[in-house]
């Protein structure tokens, strides 16, 4: 059986499947950008661009070089919701198109901030995409992952997937627009206990990013051209680069401290929740932040009171780790159904 899984991001959509022919793990990662064109194209050849239900769509990076004004924004649920068939439909099609793989389920995933809107979005992508809902599965963020991580630990290194050994710890799964914090103890996780947070992701970065390309020229950038400048260090625009590496980097880092480590000490029902766990787990591509930012961030931490080691996160790929637990998880499903 053939299963993609998707984990749609406010800024980019991550996939996991295995390969039909080897069995291997793939990962792969498209920017959430869609530009809805006003009239069918010339030509549609290019790979980027397809129909769903008489509308015209052009998808990713693709998209980023079209008007600001055919941009779908996302933004909350609904704007998320709006985009999710568009990127089954795209996906599967492409897949099939491009490499002959037929997939006979889809796992997605929904935030913990959204956790009773699940039936509502299952409903919409079928109705949007005339499919059955036996077709997909929506299986909560963060609480998800922790499949993932007991499978494989903090690293996706075959070698290395017997270091995972904590007893409980504080999953922290932050995205570009949710935070969402779930306590594993013993295994065994809650939905319902879980905490999800609208508004508390990396959106914050791109915010600043927007915020401070306005204030020094004027002009106005989207949220996925703010991801495109905050992973790259530059910005573009009418032919110059202009470097901004550093300005990255301090709000960036503003961020973790300001944001993030904040969380955990102000907010009390998250404070309360990392009180008797061994670690808290970062990820998501705040969890790759993170990492990369530890060093700098140490002498902070420890002078929080935490110890030197309480917060860690995957060696790499931390962004992945939903949609891989999504990817077994359905496969456990399914293969028993």
């Amino acid at each position: 059986m053939n299963i993609l899984s998707l984990d749609i991001g406010f800024s980019n959509v991550k996939i996991a499947y295995y390969s039909p022919e080897s069995g291997e793990l793939i990962l792969d990662k498209e920017i959430n950008a869609i530009a809805k064109l006003p009239a069918p194209p010339d030509s549609k050849d290019d790979k980027y661009c397809f129909a769903l239900n008489d509308n015209y769509y052009v998808m990713s990076s693709s998209a980023l070089k079209l008007p600001r004004s055919y941009h779908l924004i996302v933004s909350d649920y609904e704007s998320m919701k709006e985009v999710t068939p568009i990127w089954i439909s795209y996906l599967i099609n492409n897949y099939e198109k491009e490499l002959g793989i037929t997939f006979d389920k889809i796992a997605i995933g929904l935030s913990i901030a959204y956790k009773d809107k699940a039936d509502d979005l299952l409903q919409y992508i079928s109705d949007q995409l005339l499919m059955s809902p036996d077709y997909f599965v929506v299986l909560p963020q963060g609480v998800a992952a922790k499949t993932c991580l007991q499978t494989y630990g903090l690293s996706l290194d075959p070698s290395k997937r017997g270091n995972y050994k904590f007893e409980s710890i504080v999953l922290a799964d932050i995205g570009s627009n949710t935070a969402d914090i779930a306590l594993i103890a013993s295994g065994i996780s809650s939905t319902a206990s879980a905490i999800g947070l609208e508004n508390s992701g990396v959106c914050k970065v791109l915010y600043d990013i927007q915020s401070y390309i306005f204030k020094s020229t004027g002009k106005q950038i989207s949220r996925s051209e703010a991801e495109v400048v905050m992973m790259s260090g530059n910005w573009r625009s009418k032919g110059r680069t202009y470097d901004l590496s550093k300005i990255i980097h301090d709000i960036t880092l503003n961020y973790l401290i300001n944001d993030v480590l904040d969380l955990f000490d102000k907010d009390p029902k998250i404070s309360e929740l990392i009180e008797n766990v061994d670690r808290v787990v970062l990820i998501g591509g705040g969890g790759n932040i993170w990492r990369q930012f530890l060093p700098e961030l140490q002498e902070e931490i420890q002078r929080r009171g935490y110890p030197k080691e309480f917060f860690v996160s995957p060696e790499r790929d931390a962004e992945y780790f939903n949609a891989i637990s999504y990817l077994l998880i359905a496969k456990k499903k399914f293969e028993k159904s």
